[in-house]
C-alpha cells in the first residue's frame, strides 16, 4: 500500500484543480493503477487506465485476475496499450482527448512518481528517522526496491538530512544503474526545489542492478530463491516484481 503515502498528495491537487477523471499507467497488474483507481473511487471521480503487458503473456490469471479484476470492480475504463515506452505523451494524448469530451483530467504519472507525489516519501523518511532513533539502534542501510524513483527519491532526500550517516540503497526493478540514476537524481532536485531547499550535502544516489534481470515484472532463479528463503525461514511475503528483487 506505499502507493498511497503519494497519491495522498496527488488526489488532494486533483480535488484542488477541480478534475473529475484520474487518468494513469502501469502494467496490467499494477499495484499503482490499482491503488489510483480505488481512491478515484473514494473521491468521487473517474479513472482512466493505460495498461500495458510487458510480459507478453497470455495467461487467463494475469489478464484478467488480481488487480486487473479489481480495476472493473473500481468501475475504470481501461484502455489496452501495446507499450508504455513514451508513457508521458502518451498520457497528455489521453487527457487531450478526454478534454475534448467536457472531462477534466488530471494526470497521475507512473508509480506516482512525481515531486509532489514523491512529498509522501519525504515526510515517510522523517518519519521514518524518528522511529530509527527511537530504537537506539544502529542501522546499516536502508534498502528498498527502485523503479518509478518516487520512493526512493523522497525518502533519500529525508534521510540524508535527518540521518546523513544512514546509506539508502535502491534495487533497480527494470533498470540498469545507468539509466535509473538521473531518474533518482532529478526527482530528488525537483522535489528539494518544490520544498525550496537544496538538496543535502550528504544525499547520494547509490544503486545495485544486480537483480533486476531479464526484466521488469519478471524474477529470475535468485529472485524466487530468495522469496522462498525468507518465506520458509521467517514467515515473511516477499513479491517477484519488488521485494523479491
Amino acid at each position: 500500500w506505499h502507493k498511497t503515502r503519494k497519491l495522498e498528495y496527488l488526489g488532494a491537487d486533483a480535488l484542488a484543480q477541480g478534475a473529475d477523471t484520474l487518468i494513469t499507467a502501469g502494467a496490467l497488474q499494477s499495484n499503482h493503477v490499482r491503488q489510483t483507481a480505488a481512491l478515484a473511487a473514494r473521491l468521487g471521480l473517474g479513472c482512466v487506465a493505460l495498461l500495458e503487458n510487458p510480459l507478453g503473456t497470455d495467461d487467463s490469471n494475469y489478464i484478467g485476475n488480481g488487480n486487473r479484476l479489481l480495476l472493473d470492480l473500481f468501475d475504470t475504463r481501461v484502455e489496452l496499450v501495446e507499450n508504455l515506452d513514451n508513457a508521458d505523451e502518451q498520457l497528455q494524448a489521453l487527457a487531450a482527448r478526454l478534454r475534448s469530451t467536457g472531462k477534466k483530467p488530471y494526470l497521475v504519472p507512473i508509480g506516482g512518481s512525481n515531486a509532489l507525489g514523491a512529498l509522501g516519501y519525504v515526510r515517510a523518511g522523517l518519519e521514518l528517522a524518528e522511529q530509527i532513533k527511537d530504537t537506539g539502534l544502529a542501522f546499516a542501510a536502508v534498502v528498498l526496491a527502485s523503479g518509478s524513483a518516487g520512493t526512493h527519491s523522497g525518502l533519500a532526500l529525508a534521510l540524508s538530512e535527518a540521518l546523513p550517516d544512514l546509506p539508502v540503497i535502491g534495487v533497480t526493478v527494470s533498470r540498469s544503474d545507468e539509466d535509473q540514476r538521473p531518474k533518482v537524481q532529478g526527482l530528488a532536485e525537483r522535489t528539494a526545489a518544490l520544498l525550496e531547499v537544496n538538496l543535502p550535502s550528504a544525499f547520494k544516489v547509490e544503486l545495485w542492478d544486480e537483480y533486476f534481470a531479464p526484466r521488469y515484472g519478471e524474477p529470475n532463479a535468485g529472485t524466487l530463491a530468495a522469496v522462498k528463503l525468507l518465506a520458509s525461514q521467517e514467515g515473511l511475503l516477499l513479491d517477484p516484481v519488488y521485494t523479491g528483487k
